[in-house]
């Protein structure tokens, strides 16, 4: 039985994020999402306004006097500065190629004489050879279409071939290019993931593979009739086909360049209009509409399936998933597997009451013990939970251990508590407030972990209001080990399969993990050190360190009653600088994840979002890009009427500490323009923000701002004249300015004339510099 499809309303999304407004995710997990809460608190800001009474009542009255933006021009052109850096912010992607590209350019002056040292075949070509079953006498460079490789995938083609590496099979990143020319929505892949390869194929749309590679693959699906069963196939089933046969005796190697541009199904300008697919870094598209990204359809796992079943000699099954069309395979294991399920908890009798219900009357897999382990539950609640025990054992025939010790929280020795009673050899931790919704996912976890070379197997966790993202693989950033996804929700496909087909990661949660008890025993198992914090990061990168390879099955779906917004309290600036803590000994412990590194995820995408995108990074998004203090002299300039200058101050206080900063950082950010100005003049040192103390006797200091492209602004605003990068960062060392009540203020300067922020009263924000918190006067 699989969990019923559903639709999911983004409007009511973006209004519940503002109304919520929702904070940080990620105590334990680098607190990442903060560029994600500016990102849903602006998007429902937008929503809000819109619908407001004003603004209808202004929408009516401006009817009357409709005119374009082109109308109003004056005649001046729009300073250049602004239009380059609009372009620069509407179209990340191309500041990206623009920045990174000229670095990585290969003399390909001499691409026939390079293409002569291997074959290039298409996938139509390729698949014919495989028909064939004949050997092939040359290395090939293999394309679904040929045409639309970079000339540097030959010269890198070549250079692979040349080399004495081990790994057969090469790939690189590829993008889509439109009918304008326009390159757009960057592929950035993973080093070699054998889990993701049953997922999809993502070597994507052009690989390189050693003859001796190919011959043997072609040879094993020969012997074993797969040719002959897939004769029917399509060229990518049979490429497929042959990829995974290359795969059961060689690796590949990934190069982290863009070498081919396939057909884009539609416009940049297209992408950047449609509802609210504004931009690359907004709301993700749905993926399942590249050309390029294929291999999780129903017809693929038939062969996927069948390969298992010939090469492998097991049973394969087949399971449908909550994505349209998405597919996956698992090898059901031969023998009896027994899961110890091993459940700390404290306190929460009716949370356990609910989780084993579920798991024992909804789990089609039934061989379990549970081991549940409680540090110090009051005595009441531990009676009633020896009574649900007693209850659940005696109705269901379903073994069962309660350990109790009176001591302070650790989850890392709960957890060896649990393990050291574990009869099975799979050792399943589960938090106390999941709960099961669909019967196969414990089948399909065990199939995973019971796959040679794997080690923690996560599975899909979801919010119970409306099933949004909560966990769906952790990935190690450059801020830390971070949930990507979490919140969205599940009514597309992310990024080539991102939380929805079986993916290779480099961790995932503890809130549910499956692991063979021989692989946690190799790794060293939970570190007593890490008693809160990264506890369950440090199992999986022992594991990584060990050999093994993580995976996250999507189409293993639990519900996590984990608050979706969880309050920030006022020592949050002493928990972060904790959480920094214990990253660095966590990179200590680990140094190959020091600086970011994740195998599973390319250092091409941003490294401070839940989102991915091409990690091209603005100036207001950078945690350690200061503001420059100006100096300023009162007596310069006369200050016009402060009534034309319109300030929006969203947010003001300490910015959230990431591991590699030492210092404390204030951010000012919202949004300004002048009324009936072309507000084009009045972007980078063309404004600065003011810190005026309240005590009347302290100078009034200055700063620069970053300027930041603001849609909403642009579209409720659309009488203005270019007020597309209303938008404004500042950042100040928190040392630089005495602690105390501030207002702020902006002042655009134009020649002599000096415009200030109107209404201080209504607009200012007072800072307590010491507390940490957002105040809003």
């Amino acid at each position: 039985m699989r969990i019923e499809k559903t639709g999911y309303d983004w409007e009511a999304w973006f209004k519940a994020a503002f109304e919520k407004q929702k904070i940080e995710n990620m105590n334990l997990t680098g607190r990442l999402l903060d560029a994600e809460e500016r990102r849903n608190e602006a998007k429902a800001k937008f929503e809000r306004i819109v619908s407001s009474g004003p603004y209808k009542l202004y929408r009516k009255f401006k009817k009357d006097d409709e005119r374009s933006v082109s109308d109003k021009q004056d005649g001046k052109a729009a300073d250049k500065a602004y239009t380059d850096e609009l372009a620069r912010q509407k179209d990340p992607y191309s500041a990206w190629i623009a920045f990174n590209e000229h670095k990585n350019k290969k003399d390909a002056s001499d691409t026939e004489k390079v293409k002569s040292s291997f074959l290039l075949k298409s996938y139509s070509e390729l698949a014919e050879i495989i028909r064939l079953g004949s050997p092939v006498e040359n290395d090939i460079l293999a394309a679904e279409e040929p045409s639309l490789l970079d000339e540097r995938a030959y010269v890198l083609a070549a250079s692979f071939f040349a080399s004495d590496k081990k790994e057969g099979i090469w790939y690189a990143d590829e993008d889509e290019v439109d009918e304008d020319g326009k390159r757009m929505n960057p592929w950035f892949k993973p080093e070699w993931s054998p889990e993701s390869l049953y997922g999809f194929f993502f070597p994507g749309s052009f690989f390189a593979i050693r003859k001796k590679c190919l011959n043997a693959a072609i040879e094993l699906l020969k012997a074993n009739g797969l040719v002959a069963v897939n004769d029917n196939a399509d060229a990518r089933g049979l490429v497929y086909l042959v990829m995974l046969a290359a795969a059961e005796e060689t690796a590949g190697t990934h190069t982290a360049e863009v070498l081919c541009h396939t057909k884009a199904t539609k416009k940049v300008a297209d992408t950047v209009t449609e509802g609210k697919e504004l931009l690359e870094t907004t709301v993700s598209p749905d993926y399942s509409e590249r050309g390029s990204f294929w291999g999780y359809e129903n017809k693929y796992a038939h062969i996927k399936k069948t390969f298992a079943e010939k090469i492998h000699g097991v049973k394969a099954e087949i399971f449908d998933t909550l994505r349209d069309d998405v597919y996956t395979v698992c090898e059901i294991p031969e023998g009896d597997h027994l899961v110890s399920v091993i459940i700390p908890s404290k306190d929460h009798p009716q949370l356990l009451s609910e989780l084993l219900e579920s798991f024992v009357t909804k789990t089609a897999f039934k061989d379990v013990e549970f081991i549940i382990v409680d540090n110090g539950s009051s005595d009441e609640n531990k009676r009633d939970i020896e009574r649900i025990i007693a209850r659940m054992s005696e109705k269901y025939r379903v073994h069962a251990d309660y350990l109790y010790r009176k001591e302070e929280f650790n989850f890392s020795r709960m957890c060896s508590r649990g393990v050291s009673k574990a009869k099975g050899d799979l050792l399943l931790f589960l938090n106390d407030d999941t709960e099961v919704i669909e019967e196969d996912w414990l089948t399909i976890m065990v199939c995973e972990a019971l796959r040679e070379g794997v080690g923690a197997v996560g599975a899909s966790l979801r919010y119970p209001d409306d099933l949004r993202f909560q966990h769906a693989g952790i990935t190690n950033l450059k801020v830390g080990p971070a949930h990507k996804l979490i919140t969205f929700p599940d009514d597309r496909m992310y990024y080539f399969g991102a939380g929805a087909v079986p993916q290779n990661v480099c961790a995932v949660t503890g809130a549910c993990l499956l692991v063979k008890k021989s692989a946690y025993e190799k790794s060293g198992g939970f570190d007593e050190s890490f008693p809160v914090e990264y506890n369950d990061v440090d199992l999986c990168f022992s594991l990584l360190d060990a050999g093994f390879r993580n995976v996250i099955r999507n189409d293993a779906v639990l519900i996590h009653k984990e608050s979706i917004s969880r309050g920030r309290s006022d020592n949050d600036g002493e928990k972060s600088g904790l959480l920094i803590k214990e990253q660095d000994r966590l990179y200590h412990k680990h140094p190959a994840f020091a600086d970011g590194r994740d195998p599973y995820y390319s250092p091409m995408l941003t490294q401070d979002s839940p989102e991915y995108y091409a990690d091209m990074v603005f100036d207001y998004a950078v945690p350690g890009k200061l503001s420059e203090k100006i100096d300023v002299d009162a007596a310069k300039g006369s200050v016009c009427s402060d009534s034309e200058l319109v300030m929006n101050v969203e947010r003001a206080g300490l910015q959230l500490k990431r591991r590699d900063a030492r210092e404390d950082i204030i951010r000012v950010e919202g949004w300004s323009y002048l009324k009936g100005a072309d507000n084009s003049i009045f972007t980078g040192a063309a404004r600065r923000m003011y810190f005026k103390k309240t005590d009347p006797d302290t100078t009034t200091v200055y700063y620069s701002i970053s300027d930041r492209y603001r849609y909403d602004v642009e579209k409720v605003m659309d009488r203005e004249k270019n007020v597309a990068l209303a938008g404004f960062v500042c950042r100040v060392r928190k040392s630089d300015l005495e602690d105390g009540e501030y207002l702020i203020g902006m002042e655009y300067i134009c020649g002599d004339k000096i415009y200030r922020s109107s209404n201080e009263e209504r607009l200012q924000i007072g800072i307590q510099t010491g507390s940490g918190k957002d105040s809003k006067a």
